[in-house]
């Protein structure tokens, strides 16, 4: 499974890092990058957080989405995992394959990423 991780905190990283590592997993810090990776592959899964610091907002990277419907990843599930739910309604209401859930290791098992 091809999956990007959209996460600017450390301890949150390592924990996708101990779990799904096994997968392809690509992991950006910042709204710029995370774009470019859009832009150049095709993920199954995108894991993506809100809150990038000074790396901007997740809501960016969806609007990015949203603007450019070709873009295969259009079709992939999109996990927002931020802990201001009100920040992953506004970005479900763009991108149409969401789930909002906030980064538990339940999460991983549900999907079946954990084997």
């Amino acid at each position: 499974m091809k999956i990007l991780v959209v996460e600017n905190n450390s301890s949150k990283i390592k924990t996708f890092i101990n779990t799904i590592g096994h997968h392809n997993l690509t992991v950006v810090d910042n709204e710029n990058d995370a774009v470019d990776c859009l832009e150049q592959n095709d993920f199954d899964i995108i894991f993506l957080d809100n809150d990038l610091g000074d790396g901007g907002f997740g809501a960016n990277v969806a609007s990015y989405l949203f603007n450019n419907r070709s873009n295969a990843n259009n079709e992939s599930l999109i996990v927002l995992h931020s802990y201001k739910i009100s920040d992953s309604i506004v970005i479900s209401k763009l991108l149409s394959n969401t789930i909002i859930a906030p980064l538990d290791l339940h999460i991983f098992s549900y999907l079946g990423l954990d084997k």
